[in-house]
Order: structure tokens, then sequence, then C-alpha cells
């Protein structure tokens, strides 16, 4: 995603595996996942690639984070109820500023 945020137009697959040193299977994983989650637009062919669906300050790293990893929480143990409530806490607050963080903020780039 930041990748996509930072370079305008489009990006393939191959450009983000080689920018990023990553393998190729990987990287379709993971734009497969962002494009079932309407965060990603592809276009096919020689000039094909992917570009972001909405501007970059519309979307929060707690979307993509999300998106791509569902939220854990412990089980609850009757005997231990602290722990849990105490994970749960930071949880929250680490939902929370997921979500006041834009992918624009990430990248340097908002627009005016």
């Amino acid at each position: 995603m930041i990748e996509l945020a930072q370079h305008e137009g489009r990006v393939s697959i191959r450009e983000i595996a080689e920018r990023q040193g990553l393998n190729r299977k990987y990287i379709e994983q993971i734009v497969a996942d962002l494009r079932k989650g309407g965060f990603l637009r592809s276009t096919r062919g020689v000039l094909g690639g992917y570009t972001l669906a909405r501007p970059a300050d519309e979307i929060t790293v707690g979307e993509i984070v999300r998106c791509l990893d569902a939220p854990y929480l412990p089980p609850k143990k009757p005997e231990d109820q602290a722990l849990p409530r105490a994970f749960e806490q930071v949880l929250l607050a680490t939902w929370q500023t997921l979500d006041r963080m834009t992918l624009a903020h990430v990248v340097g780039k908002q627009r005016r």
C-alpha cells in the first residue's frame, strides 16, 4: 500500500517485489486480499498494474491491518480477568491510533 501511495500511476507486482526485495508470490497473496477488501484496483495488460481504489488520505492504517490480519483477543479465563481486560484496553488504544492514521500520513503525502 505504501508503494502504491508513493508512486503515482499503476504499479506492477514485479515492481513492488523488486523495490521491497520480496517474493512475487507473497506480494500476489497480499494484493489479492487488498483487492478483495476494496483497497486496490487492477488493470490488465502490458501497461497494467495496481492503483489505490481510494485516495491515500481516505484509507486508514487500521482498515489495512484489519483486512490483512484480523484483531486478536485472548480467550477470557474465569480465574484471571485482569490480564485479558488490560490486553483489551491496550488493543483498543492501538486500534484507535491506527484508525486515526491514514496511508497519506505514513507516506507524508496529504491533500491540501
